[in-house]
C-alpha cells in the first residue's frame, strides 16, 4: 500500500489536460504505441509518495500532518509544457509540468521537514514536479515518438490556486490498482 500526497488541478486545467489526451491519442496510436490516460478525477501533482508506512502509523501521522497544513498559506501555480520521459526515443511516461512557483517548492521542503521529523526517510532522487497524464504500454520496445510533443511544449493549460492537499491511498485489489482520498487538508486563505 501506498499514500500519495499531492495537489489536484483546478478543474478548467483538467479539462484542458483530457483535450491534450484526446488530441495525442490518434497521432500516438498511428506510430504503434499503446497509451492508457491517466482519468481526470487522478491528474495530480504528487508532492511525496510514502510506502513504508502502517495503516496505524499512518493515521497518526496524517492527523497532524492536516494540522501543519492548516498554516500553510493558498498559492497559484500555472500548469504549461508537455513532455515525453525519460525521452522521446524511449518513451514511457507523458506529462505536463508547473512553471516556477516558489510557493510549490516552499510547500515541497517544508514537507520533507515535517515528514523527516516525524521519521519518515527523504526520497533517493530529487523530486522533478509534473502530473502524469499518460503512459506508453505498448508490450514490446515503445517506438520513438519524435517531435509528437514538440507542439505542445509551450503549451499553457491554465492557473490553479491551491486550498487543499489530498491525501490517497493506493493499492493494488485483484491485480488492479484502487486509489482513494483518505483527506483534504484546508490551506489558509
Amino acid at each position: 500500500m501506498r499514500y500519495i500526497i499531492a495537489i489536484e488541478p483546478a478543474i478548467s486545467v483538467a479539462e484542458r489536460l483530457v483535450l491534450l489526451q484526446e488530441e495525442l491519442d490518434d497521432p500516438i496510436r498511428q506510430l504503434g504505441a499503446d497509451v492508457r490516460w491517466t482519468p481526470a478525477i487522478h491528474l495530480r501533482l504528487v508532492l511525496r509518495i510514502l510506502s513504508d508506512l502502517d495503516e496505524a502509523s499512518s493515521h497518526h501521522l496524517f492527523g497532524e500532518l492536516d494540522e501543519w497544513f492548516t498554516h500553510r498559506k493558498s498559492f497559484e501555480f500555472s500548469i504549461g509544457g508537455t513532455q515525453m520521459l525519460p525521452s522521446e526515443d524511449l518513451p514511457r511516461m507523458i506529462t505536463v509540468g508547473p512553471s516556477e512557483c516558489a510557493g510549490l517548492g516552499d510547500l515541497r521542503d517544508g514537507l520533507n521537514d515535517f515528514l523527516s521529523k516525524h521519521g519518515v526517510a527523504s526520497e533517493p532522487l530529487a523530486w522533478e514536479p509534473s502530473m502524469l497524464i499518460g503512459r506508453i504500454v505498448s508490450p514490446d520496445r515503445p517506438p520513438a515518438l519524435h517531435g509528437l510533443v514538440n507542439a505542445y511544449t509551450d503549451t499553457a493549460y491554465g492557473s490553479t490556486t491551491v486550498r487543499e492537499i489530498v491525501t490517497c491511498r493506493s493499492e493494488v485489489i485483484a491485480g488492479i490498482a484502487r486509489t482513494s482520498v483518505l483527506r483534504r487538508s484546508v490551506l489558509l486563505d
